[in-house]
């Protein structure tokens, strides 16, 4: 996950250490190496209500036979509690078609585990939200693919929308915290404004836009999926949306998932439009952003081919060395994102 409305607006979240915490600075201005131990995402069930065409865990009406049993799930959570891990993502397929899903969202919280729900929304009915709100749960993430008609037609079910929605609201009402999760492709390219502002419309606290994963059935939307212009067009126009909606006192948190360039295009995008951050690895936003913030990036290629593998890019203060970082900068800008100009 990169987190535009933090790095381009300096908005701060309690989850950003999820994100960044590795890359706090040790007492000799050095950012820490300890590799931060990772989010798990538990697919609790292949099981799901809808058919969505980019789905890449190829849901069906039916669970799959290999799933962990109650005890199983029970177990696997202390595991991940005595390992440490930051946080646990119950998903699917739709989780909550699981009949015990709440009774391990329940234990994973008695256990201290941050425990959080992926959902498409259409089983959360009050009782549903009453009982979310109950587990104090702190965030759900529900999916949207853009308005009523496409929404509708990429998940195989009239009605979804207007459904979806109503979740959104019902959870929005008991102070939990929601998040719209839209998977961008040629199919909806055109729903991301309309998303945007619907999001705003909503008092909705997360917009994540995740790129097209080519697995399940979403192998089969490769035709569909977005060219590299495209791409590179829509997470520039996600940028300054995002800049514009917190320039007008959002508060609102936005990301984008699963692409690694998407860091790259950012790093050249605040070479191309704030001067003071060319060759100098580190950038003051005050002329386009509230809070002013500095960047430290790193870079990891793919040893057999030599192919981007990943950007990091991550909030910190003042380095000790500034000539390093203009230098490692400088390199990496002009030969190794060449291609991405």
């Amino acid at each position: 996950m990169l987190s535009l409305s933090r790095l381009l607006c300096g908005l701060r979240t309690e989850s950003d250490p999820l994100r960044y915490g590795h890359a706090r600075q040790g007492s000799h201005g050095a950012a820490n190496d300890a590799a931060p131990k990772p989010v798990v995402v538990w697919a609790l069930t292949r099981a799901c209500n809808l058919r969505c065409v980019h789905c890449y865990a190829a849901a069906s009406s039916k669970p799959a036979s290999s799933e962990l049993t109650h005890a199983e799930g029970r177990a696997l959570l202390e595991d991940l509690r005595d390992f440490g891990v930051p946080a646990v993502l119950f998903s699917g397929g739709e989780p909550l078609v699981r009949h015990d899903a709440l009774d391990l969202l329940d234990y994973a919280r008695g256990l201290g585990l941050n425990a959080t729900l992926s959902t498409n929304g259409l089983l959360i009915d009050d009782a549903m939200a009453d009982k979310l709100a109950d587990l104090e749960l702190k965030y759900v993430g529900i999916s949207l693919d853009g308005l009523k008609p496409i929404h509708d037609k990429l998940r195989g079910q009239p009605g979804a929308y207007e459904e979806t929605l109503a979740a959104i609201r019902r959870c929005r009402e008991r102070g939990i915290k929601v998040g719209l999760r839209y998977t961008v492709h040629a199919l909806n390219l055109d729903q991301l404004d309309a998303v945007f502002d619907l999001c705003l419309d909503l008092g909705i606290q997360r917009l994540c836009v995740y790129h097209l994963a080519y697995a399940g059935r979403g192998r089969s939307l490769r035709r569909s999926d977005l060219s590299s212009e495209c791409t590179r067009a829509m997470v520039e126009r996600l940028m300054r949306r995002t800049i514009e909606a917190h320039e007008a006192g959002s508060r609102m948190e936005v990301l984008t998932v699963a692409n690694h360039a998407d860091a790259a295009l950012l790093l050249l995008w605040f070479e191309r439009h704030l001067p003071e951050f060319r060759g100098g690895g580190m950038a003051t936003a005050a002329r386009h952003r509230r809070q002013p913030f500095r960047l430290q990036y790193r870079i990891h290629w793919t040893a057999r081919n030599g192919s981007l593998r990943s950007v990091q890019l991550a909030l910190h203060g003042r380095p000790r060395s500034g000539k390093a970082l203009q230098l490692g900068l400088d390199a990496c800008a002009r030969s190794a994102f060449g291609c991405f100009a």
